[in-house]
């Protein structure tokens, strides 16, 4: 087997690599892209892996493999813009370049076990840290479990006081060991769970994905991403100037709370974004009192709430609002304040705001802003929509385009195909 095969790759390759990425993440986070934090975060503390060359070689090997899969997977449905180009460049030569490296090594492997009739025994070898050098060959158990148990805190110094530092504390340094261990372990599974799950949900059938601009008319889309509520298509018979509810709104959490750093990470995972008010009825009749008023809203109707292509948008969307007959009654006093249920409730700031409060089970506040971003005739509202825009970096917009119980069960929970899904449920 080539000496030059059984060597990680080299320096140089994962440094290039692993540096580009990092500096894509950068360039991410200062031209407002961000696609998704947690998948971010990921890429972060894998090509710091990469970097630091503390890993054995399978280790390494797996982890850029995972850093080339979820950053290609991640800006999938991105090739249109240039930081999507970017990181499919890098993370799909990362990946082909780790995949044919070990594909060699197992060619190679196998045919230095031919040379040597298939019986030879084999030499026991523990990675060393390859900024060190090569693999040491260790000739007893003992060693091989001192060498497995060792820490590498400090790369560069490993060899000059690995054999004091074992003999003074070894039970420190198999717990270091253990825990560095299991921590890659947890990072390699969140790895692997995030590229599944974000090549499963891609192309579900009956959800569509866009980006914040073709939310406007004239964009693109042939059919509008979400239904714009208009004075035609709100059924709730009171007058636009009592109560105006038209336009598509934000759920944006910034507004002050107990607890402002948690509301700042629900905000920044983009959990849920848009709603519209568009088909809401009313129990209002003409030419009675307005007030007190019951309005139903169809939220979980095709097209009616927003969700975004973060790994916790897409799970909202799997999850929240999946029957098409689920709606939210509003019952307003009067043409500012409304209940939703017993625990949440809103106030109207001004024609464009409301302050929606959640108290919780522990008396706690929560608050957001349902802000508006698109007005009646499409066109965006001057102050709040660059603002959403921003909200947004580079995350799409998810949304279900369809109104169907049994395509939804089919294709957004079981993640079921079109043709599959239509067959099913007789459509």
């Amino acid at each position: 087997c080539s000496d030059r095969l059984r060597k990680p790759p080299s320096k140089a390759a994962q440094a290039c690599w692993a540096g580009s990425v990092l500096l894509l993440v950068l360039g991410d986070v200062v031209f407002n892209c961000v696609v998704d934090w947690v998948t971010e975060i990921l890429c972060i503390v894998f090509a710091c892996g990469l970097v630091c060359r503390c890993l054995p070689r399978v280790v390494s090997s797996i982890v850029a493999a995972e850093l080339g899969l979820l950053g290609m997977m991640m800006h999938l449905g991105y090739t249109s813009k240039l930081y999507g180009i970017l990181w499919m460049l890098v993370c799909v030569s990362l990946w082909l370049y780790i995949l044919i490296f070990e594909l060699g090594f197992a060619v190679a492997s196998w045919q230095g076990r031919q040379k040597q009739g298939g019986n030879a025994s084999p030499v026991i070898t523990v990675a060393v840290p390859e900024v060190l050098g090569a693999e040491s060959p260790l000739d007893d158990a003992r060693s091989v479990q001192q060498g497995l148990c060792r820490v590498c805190w400090d790369c560069a110094k490993v060899r000059a006081v690995y054999g004091e530092f074992e003999r003074t504390w070894p039970r420190t340094a198999c717990i270091g060991k253990v825990l560095s261990g299991s921590l890659w372990g947890l990072c390699m599974l969140g790895g692997g769970f995030s590229i599944v799950f974000l090549a499963l949900t891609e192309a579900q059938c009956g959800v569509e994905s866009y980006f914040p601009q073709e939310l406007l008319p004239g964009s693109g889309p042939v059919v509008l991403p979400m239904h714009i509520g208009t004075r035609s298509n709100l059924n709730t018979s009171i007058p636009l100037d009592t109560m105006d509810l038209t336009g598509i709104w934000w759920l944006r959490w910034t507004y002050t709370s107990e607890i402002p750093w948690l509301l700042k990470v629900y905000s920044e995972l983009h959990f849920e974004e848009l709603a519209s008010f568009a088909s809401t009825q009313s129990n209002v009749t003409m030419g009675k009192p307005m007030f007190p008023a019951r309005l139903t809203m169809p939220s979980s109707m095709a097209r009616q709430w927003a969700f975004s292509t973060t790994i916790p948008g897409r799970f909202g969307a799997m999850l929240v609002w999946l029957d098409p007959n689920g709606y939210l009654t509003f019952r307003f006093s009067n043409a500012s304040h409304a209940w939703l249920g017993s625990t949440w409730y809103m106030d109207r700031i001004d024609e464009d705001r409301w302050l929606r409060t959640t108290i919780d089970p522990w008396s706690q506040r929560w608050y957001y802003q349902l802000t508006r971003i698109i007005l009646e005739d499409g066109t965006p509202h001057p102050e709040y929509w660059p603002l959403f825009v921003k909200h947004m970096s580079g995350a799409k917009i998810r949304v279900r385009t369809n109104s169907n119980y049994c395509m939804r069960q089919c294709g957004v929970q079981r993640f079921g195909t079109c043709p599959r899904c239509e067959s099913e449920c007789g459509l």
